[in-house]
């Protein structure tokens, strides 16, 4: 058995409300779970960002260690505490029982939409040198002409 649904929204709500900043959650993933949360997720909003966290600590069997971390860094924070104490009692069995392969589709499709996502703008910024560079050579040869013409005459 995994845990269900409701208790992933729990532990999300907490992290959101221990964590509202992206450099404090950051901090706590990268002191205290030794990874960069770049590598965990590119989500622009914090709510996406907890998310994926929560969803990669469930899928790689680090969403004890991520929970524990999180209540050590904001001890005052209740909701953190209640969850903290809750997850105390699931055996490891639950916690982890996400399988690796449904986690792995997940952030595949995140990394290819993101990955799209770059190729877009790159392919929207050379379009723009591409046009910027047309129009300076038009100005080139209308210059080389009119000297031509103009100087000639």
């Amino acid at each position: 058995m995994r845990l269900s649904g409701q208790q992933i929204r729990l532990i999300h709500e907490a992290l959101l409300d221990a964590y509202g900043s992206r450099s404090h959650l950051e901090m706590m993933v990268r002191f205290n779970l030794d990874e960069r949360l770049d590598n965990i997720s590119a989500a622009d909003t914090q709510f996406e960002l907890v998310f994926d966290l929560v969803m990669w600590a469930e899928g790689t069997g680090h969403l004890r260690e991520l929970v524990e971390a999180a209540h050590a860094q904001a001890p005052n924070n209740v909701k953190l505490a209640d969850i903290a104490n809750t997850i105390q009692e699931i055996p490891d069995s639950e916690l982890n029982a996400q399988p690796k392969s449904l986690l792995n589709t997940f952030f595949l499709s995140r990394t290819i939409a993101f990955t799209v996502s770059l190729i877009s703008i790159m392919i929207a910024l050379l379009a723009a040198i591409t046009d910027l560079a047309q129009l300076q050579l038009v100005e080139v040869i209308q210059s080389i002409s009119k000297a031509l013409f103009d100087g000639g005459g």
